[in-house]
């Protein structure tokens, strides 16, 4: 925007040396009436944005993709009002370059203009940068400490693992048992051995075998002896 100052006023100098004030001033009033002939045959007969406005920079690629959509309205609209904002921004920083004194334009709000903090003059980026960085340590020394704990837990376990299997070797038969220091771990139980209703068919079926096996040997006694009387 300074840079178009500048050079403005270079222009604006040198036509007032050369033509005069008066004349300067005619030149300056025609010119911005043929500019605004311009802008208006722009904006009606323009079939595409190629700016360098805000209008163009917003709006152009909604325009692209409402020819590809077929959408001609859509397409119409956003080039015709992307036409308008570049119209009116373009007057806004000619009559701004038109001034004897620079006025900077207005600056719109963004995370790294918006102060956070009065006091300190942080601004939001600058403290959104900082809270990432502190959440950054503070999730690091919990995963340290994290790892610290599972490396603890991991000794005490092994530590109580080689005492139960020193107890367990002191404990058989004056030292005849093993003294490796592991654990086994508990053999898991069986249906049958818990008394749980899986155990009852193989109950069922020994009982049965039992009972024709008696009953088999009470007919051999009986055969038996049969014979003997008829002898």
């Amino acid at each position: 925007a300074k840079t178009h100052w500048e050079r403005r006023q270079f222009q604006l100098r040198d036509m007032q040396s050369k033509l005069g004030e008066e004349q300067a001033l005619i030149r300056n009033v025609s010119n911005d009436i043929l500019q605004d002939l311009k802008d208006r045959v722009c904006i009606r007969t323009a079939e595409k944005l190629n700016g360098s406005g805000l209008g163009t920079h917003r709006l152009k690629k909604v325009a692209e993709v409402a020819k590809e959509e077929e959408d001609e309205n859509k397409e119409v609209s956003a080039t015709v009002l992307g036409h308008m904002i570049d119209c009116v921004e373009r007057r806004h920083l000619d009559l701004a370059a038109n001034s004897p004194s620079f006025m900077p334009p207005r600056v719109l709000p963004s995370a790294d203009t918006v102060i956070a903090d009065p006091k300190t003059g942080e601004t939001m980026s600058q403290l959104h940068a900082r809270k990432l960085g502190q959440l950054k340590k503070t999730i690091g020394t919990l995963d340290l400490g994290f790892k610290k704990a599972e490396k603890a837990r991991g000794d005490a376990w092994m530590a109580l693992a080689r005492a139960k299997g020193t107890a367990k070797g002191g404990t058989s038969g004056g030292g005849g048992g093993s003294s490796s220091g592991s654990v086994s771990k508990p053999k898991s139980r069986s249906r049958k051995s818990t008394g749980t209703p899986g155990g009852t068919s193989n109950s069922n079926t020994r009982t049965a075998a039992t009972a024709v096996a008696v009953g088999n040997a009470a007919y051999s006694a009986l055969t038996r002896g049969s014979g003997r009387g008829e002898r």
